[in-house]
């Protein structure tokens, strides 16, 4: 049976956090002015540059052309009716080489050139856009990222800077009420010992216990391709079901179940483990019992116009899905946010642009997540509170981008 949010509810539990985007006033130079709040206005002719610094090749390599692809896909959207105020946008693709320390270099020297960009993609990683945000801030440039990590969508810190991936505590909220309301009581939690996987079990295992379940977690290594032990460990404390995170390892994280003898007790996966297909990877034996979270875009469940607006867009750029739709939608709504709020003020004053995006101001161009950013003056992250944003399936095939439900 697939599970949406709306069948078991949040309980208004979706807690407001920081989080990982940055929206970053605009600048051009030679042609900037600045309205009487001191902010920076871009002149009113000529192409907007959006300077996109991404990982093409390091450890971000694995998501990058999605990413890439989305963000494209929105700027064509845009200049296929008319650009921003009338004004095409020019994308300036940067290799960072997943380098915190190189991007920020290199967006320097943008910055310092004769033709600063209007608007900066920055990184495909939180850890990336963190370092790039000094530059962008101090700039007052608007700045996006696919990034969750709290501290980026504390708008205290970085007013300019909007991401469309919900808070962390987001997905954990979510699982939670999920166990809670399958009335599970142990939970184990399985995740890789590096910072993600490690930030997660913190994120789950505060969640779940506040609402009093017990915890029991255990680590594998990064690189393993089996996780015998670890869940032999786990076995020992005998969990009511296990919450797993395994960005590239959901394969045998599933194999190590059924040998260690876990295969009656149900595996939850959580968002990273519906970023690629493994689905032809297991039996039929080992995806018994397995349910995955998932964003709804990412399933033929999903029925927004939306939706169907990135879709068209990408096949018509001939762009080869072999990711999950939802990784192409970060990028894509946070970008055609961005120009609905341009839109709605009819300016790209970076102080009023982020007040209505704040707001939610401007409908000129509907959205693949959800209708609903649900930022706020406090946070510049997405909250991941809008009916159906998350849904729960089984192992399914991924196919154009999105899990085959049924198949």
């Amino acid at each position: 049976m697939i599970m949406t949010k709306s069948m078991f509810g949040l309980r208004g539990r979706l807690r407001t956090a920081t989080g990982c985007l940055a929206a970053i006033a605009l600048l051009t130079a030679g042609c900037a002015s600045t309205d009487g709040n001191g902010d920076a206005e871009t002149s009113d002719s000529g192409p907007i540059t959006l300077y996109a610094s991404m990982g093409v090749s390091g450890t971000g390599a694995a998501i990058q052309p999605a990413v890439e692809a989305g963000l494209r896909a929105a700027v064509s959207t845009i200049n296929d009716n008319g650009g921003l105020l009338g004004r095409p946008i020019e994308v300036e693709l940067q290799n960072n080489e997943s380098d915190p320390t190189k991007a920020v270099s290199l967006l320097q020297a943008e910055m310092n050139g004769s033709t600063p960009p209007d608007l900066v993609w920055a990184g495909t990683s939180s850890s990336e856009t963190l370092a790039l945000m000094g530059v962008t801030t101090r700039s007052k440039v608007m700045a996006f990222t696919p990034g969750n990590n709290q501290e980026l969508g504390d708008a205290s810190k970085f007013p300019y800077l909007f991401g469309s991936s919900p808070v962390g505590s987001a997905i954990a909220d979510t699982l939670t009420d999920y166990l809670v309301d399958g009335g599970y009581k142990t939970i184990g939690i399985l995740t890789p010992n590096d910072a993600l996987g490690n930030s997660a079990a913190e994120r789950y295992k505060a969640a779940f216990e506040e609402e009093g379940l017990t915890v029991v977690t255990d680590r594998y290594e990064t690189d393993a391709v089996e996780m015998d032990g670890p869940l032999a460990r786990l076995a020992d404390k005998n969990p009511d079901v296990v919450v797993f995170n395994a960005v590239a390892n959901s394969a045998y994280v599933l194999k190590s179940r059924v040998k260690v003898g876990l295969e009656d007790v149900p595996f939850v996966g959580d968002l990273s483990t519906t970023n690629v297909d493994f689905a032809g990877a297991v039996s039929p034996q080992e995806k018994e019992g397995v349910t995955l979270a998932a964003y709804t875009l990412a399933t033929t469940q999903s029925d927004r116009p939306g939706a169907k607006n990135l879709l068209d867009s990408l096949h018509s750029a001939g762009v080869n899905m072999k990711s999950s739709l939802s990784l192409y939608g970060i990028a894509y709504d946070v970008v055609l946010s961005y120009a609905n709020a341009v839109d709605a003020v009819g300016s790209t004053d970076v102080g009023k642009v982020r007040a209505a995006m704040e707001s939610g101001d401007g409908d000129t161009y509907p959205l693949s997540l959800t209708d609903d950013q649900g930022w706020t003056e406090e946070v510049h992250l997405g909250s991941g509170d809008a009916p159906n944003y998350f849904t729960f399936i089984p192992v399914s095939p991924l196919v154009d981008g999105q899990f085959q439900l049924g198949s």
